[in-house]
């Protein structure tokens, strides 16, 4: 025999592409051999599979390496496993050398009396004189018939303990999602583990028998869709305890809701998922909020960023620090004593360097809490260190779907390369909420009484006013007898939000941009058209989910579903057009213009003033600014302009608020200031520019 192993396709089986109309069945392994002459070698491995309508049992998988940096001695074998069975190994045959001069090896792994939904293993180990190298382990699912049984994309999940996967300690598992492998991947449980009787839940997030799961891979490898670039890790959402009958989309209908409104956001999918060859139930992939996130929306400019996680149920909502304690935002009611065993986790760093956190006292001490003492005369720092028109949308699109949540946890943090913070929308699970968060009645109003403890999230001013997580309006209302201090709810606000509502500028961009959104979302049909087309998706999976996991009644999607579109959204369509129409101003005229009042072209200065002549605010989101010339700019999402006042589109952000003292003195209630645009202006004579809704 040749030095260079042949190995022979296996007999029994048949390749995946014969007979069947399908695409060629493959498991790609490259290998490059970087042979030293003597010693092992390194090997690099880059697995694919382009399966047509997919693998299944009986199909023989072909396995392809290629190897570079060998020699006339160099031979390779495939080894092979289905499920978790035994190993076999076979020579694999030498196809010559590729345009780069690199050497082909194919093989082929037998899958006959493997189980449909089962999973193939492959490694491909490469001999060239005395170097040897081992490619880590790849494969594939034989999920063709499986793909029967759903219309969703299907996450396969080996653990080889399946409890494991569901603590805090975790498991390592493989995944098999969308033709890609993914092997050493840590998977885990996620989600609160505080203590929820008083606030109306049976458990914790943490520890409801549907968990809800993190996917660390490690590194950048896992595909959400085809389009996105590889991330490192992933979330699955449960759907199991919504408040209020399930629909198993809520958190995928709040997403939704907040990229339309122009609000950076996770993107989800609905998944199919199954645990070690078993059905185990529907999930949501959920993109995780980090690096490739700020990317992908424009948010990550390189380093000197800065990105924090809100994740305890009171101390997380911003408030100001106490230095002289060992842990500062445990304040002012967590006994002292407590603090000598340790600090509670209240905000959990998410960007580098982990142990520097100036930046965050300084938004809590400097600025948040210095405006809380004087709105009126310190306003101009949030104007300086806030993103507002971003912050300003955020809570808009909060408040239109009524997220219950989101006062002093789940969200991040991000303050970018300018200085500037804005807030990114986490867990939003608990949007369009019902009373109670069981069942379908509603309260009656004697149980919104202030002293009343009901969560009626819909139907009580306390919960469903635009004010909402303002201090006269916390979170948490559950009955507190005054022993446990640190369990006093009444501090369960949002201190920035509290701030910005005390502020009146801030306050009316905030009510003029709700209104933008409430005649483009919730007096459209897109909520409707939303929860119909997932119906028709995720019927099927949701049915079979309710039944295996015991969410609410059978039938819990059809309930859940009826009650939202019947009951919850008209209303809250009738709270924010009806209820609060003596808060919320009306819809901007037709004819509102804003117009350049001034422009500058030179240096870092550079800058295009607008001005609003109109009696009202006008909401200027994705208005487009531009010159004959080609210059344009877009202003962005939660842009609202007061009556009479300016916004300055600059060239350096950063450099025109340090620079521009002139402009400080003119407006010394805060610069209203939007950048960074990186094209020079062309012109700067005022009448040379246009600015106009992007719909006209």
């Amino acid at each position: 025999m040749d030095a260079r192993a042949r190995g022979a396709r296996p007999r029994r089986g048949r390749r995946a592409n014969e007979g069947r109309g399908l695409g060629a069945a493959l498991v790609v392994v490259t290998c490059a051999l970087l042979g030293t002459g003597t010693g092992a070698g390194a090997i690099t491995v880059d697995v694919d599979v382009a399966s047509g309508a997919g693998l299944g049992s009986g199909d023989a998988v072909e396995v392809r390496a290629v190897v570079e940096g060998g020699g006339a001695a160099t031979a390779a074998r495939a080894t092979c496993a289905l499920g978790w069975g035994a190993e076999r190994t076979t020579g694999m045959r030498y196809d010559g050398n590729d345009e780069r001069g690199r050497m082909r090896f194919t093989g082929w792994c037998d899958t006959n009396g493997a189980p449909e939904g089962e999973r193939v293993r492959v490694k491909v180990s490469v001999a060239a004189g005395t170097a040897r190298a081992t490619s880590a382990w790849r494969g594939a699912a034989l999920e063709r018939r499986v793909k029967e049984e759903t219309p969703l994309p299907i996450l396969h999940v080996w653990t080889p303990d399946y409890d494991k996967i569901t603590t805090d300690a975790g498991e390592r598992v493989a995944v098999y999602f969308e033709g890609r492998y993914y092997d050493d991947v840590f998977m885990r449980r996620r989600g609160s583990n505080r203590n929820e009787a008083v606030i109306g839940v049976e458990l914790s997030a943490a520890n409801w028998p549907k968990r809800k799961f993190k996917l660390d891979f490690g590194r950048r490898r896992f595909k959400l869709n085809a389009n996105m670039s590889r991330v490192s890790e992933i979330n699955l959402n449960s759907h199991y305890q919504e408040p209020g009958e399930e629909t198993y989309m809520r958190e995928n209908l709040g997403f939704a809701i907040l990229r339309r409104a122009g609000v950076p956001a996770p993107l989800t999918r609905h998944v199919h998922v199954r645990v070690n060859n078993e059905y185990y139930g529907l999930w949501s992939l959920i993109e995780q909020v980090d690096k490739r996130f700020l990317k992908r929306n424009n948010l990550f400019t390189g380093d000197g960023y800065s990105l924090y996680k809100a994740v305890n149920w009171k101390y997380s909502n911003l408030r100001a620090g106490d230095p002289s304690l060992p842990c500062p935002y445990a304040t002012p009611d967590y006994r002292r004593e407590w603090m000598n065993d340790g600090c509670p986790e209240i905000y959990r760093k998410a960007s580098k360097p982990r142990d520097k956190w100036d930046d965050l006292w300084q938004l809590t001490n400097d600025v948040i809490e210095r405006v809380r003492r004087n709105p009126e005369g310190e306003a101009y720092l949030l104007f300086d260190h806030l993103n507002l028109p971003s912050l300003v949308n955020e809570m808009a699109a909060q408040t239109l779907m009524l997220g219950a949540d989101r006062c002093t946890k789940n969200y991040y943090m991000h303050r970018d390369w300018t200085g500037e913070w804005t807030r990114i929308p986490w867990d939003v699970e608990d949007i369009f909420p019902s009373d109670k968060r069981y069942g379908t009645s509603l309260c009656k109003p004697s149980e919104c009484a202030a002293t009343a403890n009901l969560y009626c999230i819909l139907s009580c001013e306390k919960f469903n006013s635009p004010l909402y997580c303002d201090r006269n309006h916390p979170q948490d209302i559950f009955y507190w007898d005054g022993s446990r201090p640190e369990q006093d709810p009444r501090s369960t606000y949002n201190v920035l939000i509290d701030v910005m509502l005390s502020v009146w500028p801030v306050k009316e961009m905030y009510l003029t941009r709700l209104r933008t959104l409430m005649d483009q979302i919730l007096a459209t049909s897109f909520v409707d058209d939303y929860v119909r087309r997932k119906v028709n998706l995720i019927r099927k999976d949701a049915l079979r989910d309710s039944k295996k996991w015991g969410v609410g009644a059978g039938r819990a999607i059809d309930q859940g579903v009826n009650n939202l579109l019947d009951v919850i959204v008209p209303t809250r369509r009738k709270q924010l057009f009806e209820q609060y129409s003596y808060m919320i101003p009306p819809s901007i005229p037709s004819n509102a213009r804003v117009y350049v009042s001034h422009a500058q072209r030179s240096g870092d200065e550079s800058y295009v003033k607008l001005s609003n002549p109109n009696g009202f605010a006008v909401d200027v989101s994705d208005w487009i600014v531009s010159t004959p010339g080609g210059w344009t700019w877009t202003l962005k999402p939660g842009s609202v302009m007061g009556p009479g006042r300016v916004l300055f589109v600059v060239k350096n952000a950063k450099e025109f608020r340090n620079r521009a003292t002139w402009a400080r003195r003119e407006y010394p209630q805060g610069l209203f200031v939007q950048g960074n645009f990186y094209r020079d202006l062309d012109v700067d004579d005022p009448r040379m520019f246009t600015v106009k809704p992007a719909r006209l």
